[in-house]
């Protein structure tokens, strides 16, 4: 509210000034002070709390995107969120390289399309992971993509794009869905150039190779949907109970880990000269008969006996028992002796 003086007021303000009583620089920088500083060409349209919503958000995408990274590619990968900001589109566009690796997606249910950015190498090492190699740096400058090097980047971020769904459950049900990959930033241009978005960066690292990779979200897209964004929206969504299928996820998620299964067939101790002269045709006697069970190793444990035999002209095990758990004290027992 705008104080107003009245006519004694000045007076007595303007006989202060000149007798000396008050400094008039100092009522100067007392003005001044009270002055913020407001770019009318980056109007800031994402409120505080907003923001903090997209750091929960984002914050827990990154996780769940460094596990997926992890299992899926067998290496691994670190996945953090480094900062969320408010730009203007076009500040965006001139910070990237040319060339770059940009994904254009649709932001469905939302009216509007998104960018995410993938830094070149690290999309590179997970590349060749997909393609059975150790995932090293890239030896050369990145250059225009293959047509195998596309097919593959649009199925690998079409994966990457549907872990947000989970993160955005409690705001909306977000189905962002790949529409092409632009390697030249001039052909990313999804919004007016003075529109502002939403940029989210993260940091994303795989042994000692790091890079970025960012999301581009226009603030005319997410707009019908701010509401969602309030502290008292978001914890009056978290804090239900989790829907009845969700252990079913879970567990449906855990089926699909693979774990390595070998049947041992038998041990045996020979002496290093046995072994040294070793050769093709030489029989090595186990410590097993034909009608003994075979080992099945779990992991580095052993869980089953089975019984060896063909299945469809393939060698194969018959699992013909469990084995039984020894007790946590009668294991403790062993150790310590």
């Amino acid at each position: 509210m705008v104080e107003v003086l009245s006519q004694n007021e000045i007076d007595d303000l303007i006989r202060a000034i000149h007798s000396g009583e008050v400094n008039e620089e100092t009522l100067r920088e007392q003005d001044a002070s009270k002055v913020r500083v407001y770019d009318f060409r980056k109007p800031n349209k994402f409120s505080k709390e907003q923001t903090s919503t997209f750091q929960v958000i984002y914050g827990n995408y990154a996780r769940s995107l460094g596990t997926y990274l992890s299992i899926n590619l067998r290496s691994n990968f670190h996945v953090s969120l480094i900062s969320i900001e408010q730009v203007v589109f076009e500040e965006f566009i001139h910070s990237l390289l040319d060339p770059s690796l940009s994904v254009i997606f649709n932001m469905d249910p939302l009216e509007g399309t998104g960018v995410m950015e993938l830094a070149p190498e690290i999309v590179f090492i997970m590349l060749e992971r997909l393609m059975g190699g150790k995932g090293r740096r890239p030896a050369q400058e990145f250059k225009a993509l293959t047509q195998i090097e596309r097919a593959l980047i649009e199925d690998l971020s079409q994966e990457i794009l549907d872990l947000s769904t989970e993160a955005w459950e409690n705001i909306v049900v977000f189905r962002p869905k790949f529409e092409r990959v632009e390697t030249n930033p001039q052909f990313v241009q999804v919004v007016s150039p003075t529109e502002t978005v939403l940029l989210v960066s993260m940091d994303i690292r795989v042994d000692d190779i790091g890079g970025t990779i960012q999301f581009i979200l226009p603030y005319i897209a997410m707009e019908p949907i701010l509401g969602n964004f309030s502290t008292k929206y978001w914890f009056e969504k978290t804090s239900r109970v989790y829907s009845a299928n969700f252990q079913d996820r879970i567990k449906e998620q855990i089926k699909s880990v693979k774990i390595p299964i070998r049947i041992i067939l038998g041990d045996a101790f020979i002496t290093v000269k046995e072994l040294l002269d070793l050769q093709v045709g030489d029989v090595v006697l186990l410590n097993r008969t034909t009608g003994d069970d075979l080992d099945v190793m779990v992991g580095p444990s052993q869980k089953f006996f089975a019984r060896p035999g063909l299945s469809n002209d393939q060698v194969a095990v018959k699992i013909v028992g469990v084995k039984e758990e020894e007790p946590l004290l009668a294991k403790n027992g062993a150790n310590n002796a």
